[in-house]
């Protein structure tokens, strides 16, 4: 008896990733798809290098050939009409490039070289070993040593590390952080000199200096200054992911890190204000209001000078 075997086809849902117009849930869909099926992992990652390639790294020949394929592809049929939503052309087009590109111009042991960055915006990206990652606003994320297991981060970022990652890698400034099969956060706050890593799942290694510091579920390591500290985490590892900042008698440094990070603002305050804790909750929508409503909280006045905005009491 003949036995089929069946590959599912995800070309619409990774056309629209591809197009930045997945929408939350097939977003999540995406993540399962890759984080279950290492095929549809490499699948997706061939495709982002090809739509990378189309976008930043056209050569004269690359774009004759691409419009060449693109007008063969679109060309309508003179005996049969038939209608095509724009997704699935899309979805053609994408998988059509894709075998077009992977013979002539991918190979598989190339070594692997990624950069993204973001402005007053989030950015999910799914990475070629399965792990996923959402950039924070006024972020940047690159490879190190040309590996897909090793990351430089500068600003914030919520990482989901496929379980087959192993030595999963990210370098800050300050410090590196190890991971095999876990969901973390990693915050970096350049203008307060804080660095903090928060464990959603599974556990990690902190490396500063000649340290090694072990974070598990529920905890948060930071460095501030040269001072490294493990404690309960008040907040949820990726709480910003959802545009609201929910704290509950959270000290006003972490709070004013967290702020500055999603805002790109410089709040900053006296040493008698910042180890204050306060309870607030902020939306994204929320931006021109947080000065006033921490001034308040704090019973403090507010100190400007250029793009700084200093609390403190009198």
């Amino acid at each position: 008896m003949e036995q089929n075997t069946k590959h599912t086809d995800y070309s619409e849902l990774f056309a629209k990733y591809l197009s930045q117009t997945a929408n939350e849930e097939e977003l999540q869909a995406i993540k399962h798809i890759v984080a279950s099926d290492k095929y549809a992992a490499q699948e997706l990652f061939t495709l982002r290098k090809i739509h990378a390639a189309l976008h930043n790294t056209r050569t004269d020949n690359y774009s004759r050939s691409e419009a060449q394929l693109l007008k063969t592809i679109t060309k309508p049929k003179r005996l049969k009409r038939r209608l095509y939503s724009l997704s699935a052309v899309a979805a053609s087009i994408v998988l059509a490039l894709g075998i077009f590109y992977s013979i002539f111009l991918y190979s598989p042991t190339e070594t692997y070289d990624f950069t993204a960055e973001t402005q007053d915006s989030v950015l999910f990206v799914m990475l070629p070993n399965g792990s996923s990652v959402t950039l924070n606003a006024y972020s940047s994320l690159t490879t190190q040593n040309n590996s897909a297991y090793e990351y430089f981060l500068s600003g914030e970022a919520y990482f989901k590390v496929n379980e087959s990652a192993h030595r999963f890698t990210v370098h800050t400034k300050d410090i590196r952080v190890q991971v095999t099969g876990t969901s973390f956060n990693i915050r970096e706050n350049k203008l307060d000199n804080t660095v903090s890593v928060h464990v959603n799942e599974g556990i990690v290694k902190v490396f500063y200096n000649t340290e090694v510091h072990i974070v598990q579920t529920g905890e948060i390591f930071s460095l501030r200054n040269t001072v490294t500290d493990i404690a309960p985490a008040l907040i949820l590892a990726d709480a910003w992911k959802t545009g609201v900042y929910i704290f509950n008698e959270t000290p006003l440094f972490e709070v004013i890190s967290t702020l500055n990070n999603r805002f790109n603002l410089n709040l900053s305050a006296s040493n008698e204000l910042e180890n204050l804790t306060i309870t607030a909750t902020f939306y994204d929508t929320d931006k021109e209001e947080i000065v006033p409503i921490l001034s308040s909280l704090l019973l403090a006045d507010i100190q400007v000078e250029g793009t700084t905005i200093f609390f403190y009491r009198k």
